[in-house]
């Protein structure tokens, strides 16, 4: 693991073909193309981070083999297959293995419910990151040769105390998958209404500074050997995340926030405050050590 000298360095150099800048905190590896395969979905999640879902649409192989090539050009490591649902679309698993074959690291995002075609791409996918909707979403990771994650959407109506959500997290462990944890992203009116969590909020607040990191560009805690993503607390605002949707067009960051949100004081005043410990921390380029949490996502 690096030094703090050497992530100083690293630091300075972070940019490069990609235009990707990481916060000095992050612990992932940004250099990825998220490729919807298609809007469409077998699921309908109160939460949705597509403001698109269940708009007809397929990816065509042109498309993909152009996703490809942005990815190349622009040094871009990972292909991430999103959606909507990526299984729905009939050429998932040659997609994946092409993907494979040129020689990136390959990852898909999903609900789960498809599980046949999930297996076919056993062994093909780097990592399977499975939403967590139920026992079905549990798999023995002994079984399985893609690592798999168990994304856990955290909100006080099913974790009502931060014990509740301990022992959830201890019980789900068992199943050797890598457990990622997340507070809703406040995209629509359902998860702008559930995004606070009290009992993590007060966490964030007295965890000191040098034990928030960053991941995937926002505030993480560190919480019984895992990582709870804060999503409403960006440490890197103006970053990129290349995307490109089903109808080919490459995005340099996901248009996800739905327009009909109605904010209210309440909301607003509950996340003012902890504004300031996050503007303190988005600005601070000490480094800090990241080996205990490296492989939490």
């Amino acid at each position: 693991m690096e030094n703090n000298s050497n992530s100083q360095d690293n630091y300075n150099a972070l940019v490069n073909r990609s235009g990707i800048t990481k916060h000095i905190r992050e612990i992932m590896d940004l250099r990825e193309l998220y490729v919807l395969l298609s809007y469409e979905c077998n699921g309908n999640c109160e939460y949705c981070i597509e403001r698109n879902a269940h708009q007809k649409s397929m990816i065509t192989d042109e498309n993909f083999n152009k996703a490809l090539d942005f990815a190349r050009e622009n040094d871009l490591h990972i292909i991430f297959l999103h959606g909507g649902e990526p299984t729905i679309h009939p050429n998932v698993v040659e997609y994946a293995k092409q993907a494979k074959e040129a020689g990136f690291l390959v990852k898909m995002f999903t609900n789960g419910i498809a599980i046949e075609t999930i297996k076919k791409l056993d062994g093909i996918l780097d990592e399977i990151i499975f939403s967590y909707r139920g026992d079905y979403s549990l798999h023995d990771q002994s079984k399985w040769k893609s690592s798999l994650s168990l994304q856990i959407l955290v909100a006080e109506s099913d974790f009502p105390t931060l014990e509740s959500l301990r022992k959830f997290i201890l019980e789900k462990k068992k199943t050797g998958m890598k457990i990622r944890l997340h507070t809703l992203n406040p995209v629509n009116q359902y998860s702008y209404d559930n995004q606070y969590v009290s009992y993590l909020e007060d966490m964030f607040m007295q965890t000191p500074d040098n034990q928030i990191y960053c991941v995937n560009n926002k505030a993480m805690l560190s919480f019984e050997g895992v990582g709870i993503r804060l999503t409403n607390k960006s440490l890197n605002p103006m970053h990129l995340k290349y995307s490109m949707s089903p109808d080919g067009e490459i995005r340099k960051n996901f248009k996800r926030y739905f327009e009909e949100i109605v904010k209210n004081d309440a909301m607003e005043e509950l996340l003012q405050r902890s504004n300031d410990k996050l503007m303190r921390i988005r600005t601070d380029t000490t480094p800090i050590s990241l080996e205990e949490v490296k492989n939490f996502f």
